[in-house]
Formats: C-alpha cells, sequence, structure tokens
C-alpha cells in the first residue's frame, strides 16, 4: 500500500471522527482500570518541523512549536487531548477554554 493510499484512508477517518470513536470505545470498555483518585492536566510543546494546523515560534526552543493539552489518569494514561495550540503561548493559555474541549 503507499503512503498516498495510508494518508487517504487516515484523513477520511479524521473527517470522520472516527478516531475519536474508538478512542472512546476503548476508554469505555477499560474504564475499569482507570485509576482516577486523581488527575492531571499539563502541556507540551512540541516542536513542528514541517508545518502544521497551529504553529508559533517558541523562543526557549528556537524554533516553530504547537502546543497541546493532555489530561491523564493517576497511572499517567492519556485521556484526552486538546486541540492543536500555537507554541508562543503558556500551557496555561485560554485554558477555560481547552478544558471545557477536553472534559
Amino acid at each position: 500500500m503507499s503512503y498516498q493510499s495510508v494518508f487517504c484512508h487516515f484523513r477520511k477517518w479524521c473527517v470522520k471522527n472516527i478516531w475519536q470513536d474508538c478512542w472512546i470505545q476503548l476508554l469505555s470498555k477499560n474504564k475499569s482500570k482507570l485509576d482516577l483518585s486523581s488527575a492531571d492536566l499539563d502541556g507540551s510543546h512540541t516542536s513542528a518541523l514541517r508545518g502544521g494546523e497551529e504553529l508559533a515560534y517558541q523562543g526557549r526552543k528556537n524554533r516553530k512549536t504547537s502546543t497541546s493539552l493532555y489530561f491523564t489518569d493517576r497511572e499517567g494514561l492519556s485521556l484526552a487531548m486538546s486541540a492543536p495550540i500555537a507554541g508562543n503561548h503558556n500551557d496555561l493559555y485560554h485554558i477555560e477554554i481547552y478544558f471545557d474541549q477536553i472534559t
């Protein structure tokens, strides 16, 4: 299978929210294994050398980055992630909007 075919299917599944539906089903089937006695919200700057949806220059990393916020259970299992945020902002930039989106 060529990379064009793989990308075509990947893009189609993204547009139809199939990845999100799979993730929700996976979490639902395994919810008894999650440790929700505490949860964490953290952000991560990722270098975006080839571009992306939301990019901005991050002086600390000397390059363009994208940021995402992650919501994890006590064991560090990622439960949800925000949409990409331009990397020139700190992790708490518009936290109210992204927290609603994540939860």
